[in-house]
């Protein structure tokens, strides 16, 4: 009996069994935290949720990389699709992704924007003049702090941020270019789509009313309900403010784009043409530049491509463009003498072409109309 009472503890379990359950469970809890790990290890670290998804870009307020500016806040964010990329000069896997980025920015007109992560200035822009700048613009995060409250884990990370100023995305690790043409492109799109509140019906003249339709230009669409100009101020040549009332009675092509924006440059030379051809009392072409920082990079691109019928106009806070809801470049707007936003266009066309004539010389001969009777009736009252 008392051989029996020594080989068992107080709850009846062999003390040989209990001491086998003691040898193995170490070895049970070493297996699975080693699971546990290779399971962990064996993620994709991109796929690392954000808690910023679905909430407002932090606020963000970063002087320039020294020759690359203007700075960026994040209310520059807002009004438009944009993409905020995580940098730095000693970055291995950014070196590899910087390419596809001054892609993206140059074929497709995406903004970007690139925040340097503990980065020297100096080694910054060094970094960016020896590789391109896709930037729109940029921000030195010196001390790291910023990369804390967009919650970044290491760099490169991008983030897509919708035209309220909302994340929509994030990419931890190097943008590859499955995902620009299967999550960025998609994304920007229907970011741009959704939030036009002036959904728009293809084909239906607005200020014509049953009038004839015109030839209709690839991705050009008219306002069910058009919309009026702002009375936003914007810069000209000079540096003085202008507003779209100073162009009262006249039909207006109005153009969003950037020097930096490359299907912006190509299509620039057919607007110049357009302008040459119809400008005038009836017609004015707009091109609204959102270069930050002064005018010198517009008047060298206009000189580059030999443009001498476009005048100089500059939105370099982006206000004019959040204002009429731009959230890609290039953007143009068709306005007819009442100063009503008819019809728009996101993307590239030929502006002197038979198609955008057919579009655009209807409000022209509106605004005559318009300016002959109101010459008329100012006669008769004399």
């Amino acid at each position: 009996m008392s051989d029996s009472t020594d080989t068992t503890d107080q709850g009846g379990i062999p003390h040989a069994a209990l001491r086998r359950l003691l040898f193995v469970l170490p070895v049970l809890a070493f297996l699975v935290l080693a699971v546990a790990l290779a399971i962990g290890l064996g993620r994709d670290p991109s796929l690392v949720p954000s808690p910023l998804i679905g909430k407002p870009a932090p606020a963000t307020a970063l002087e320039p990389v020294p020759g690359f500016g203007p700075g960026f806040s994040n209310a520059d964010f807002e009004g438009w699709v944009s993409l905020v990329n995580v940098f730095a000069s000693w970055c291995v896997s950014c070196r590899d992704e910087h390419p596809l980025l001054v892609r993206l920015a140059e074929e497709e007109g995406v903004a970007i924007y690139g925040l340097a992560y503990k980065d020297a200035p100096e080694d910054a822009a060094g970094w960016l003049a020896d590789f391109g700048n896709p930037y729109a613009a940029t921000g030195l995060d010196l001390d790291g702090r910023a990369a804390i409250d967009w919650g970044v884990y290491g760099v490169p990370e991008t983030f897509l941020v919708g035209p309220d100023g909302t994340i929509v995305w994030k990419k931890i690790g190097p943008v590859t270019p499955e995902e620009v043409t299967q999550e960025i492109l998609p994304r920007v799109a229907s970011l741009a789509v959704s939030d036009v509140a002036t959904t728009t019906t293809e084909g239906q003249v607005a200020t014509g009313g049953d009038a004839e339709e015109p030839a209709m230009l690839p991705n050009l669409s008219w306002l069910d309900e058009p919309v009026p100009l702002p009375d936003t101020p914007f810069l000209l040549a000079d540096g003085r403010t202008a507003t779209f009332a100073d162009f009262q009675g006249k039909a207006i092509v109005l153009n969003f784009w950037a020097t930096w924006c490359l299907p912006c440059r190509e299509e620039m030379p057919s607007l110049d043409r357009l302008a040459a051809a119809h400008g005038g009392e009836d017609l004015v072409v707009i091109p609204m530049s959102l270069d930050r920082g002064d005018a010198a990079p517009i008047l060298a691109f206009y000189e580059e491509i030999g443009a001498r019928n476009l005048a100089l106009f500059h939105d370099p806070d982006m206000a004019l463009s959040r204002e009429l809801k731009v959230f890609g470049l290039p953007t143009t707007l068709l306005v007819d003498y009442r100063g009503l936003v008819v019809a728009q266009l996101v993307g590239t066309a030929e502006w002197d072409s038979r198609a955008a004539l057919d579009a655009i010389l209807p409000l022209a001969e509106e605004a005559r109309v318009a300016r002959a009777g109101g010459a008329q009736q100012a006669q008769g009252g004399d």
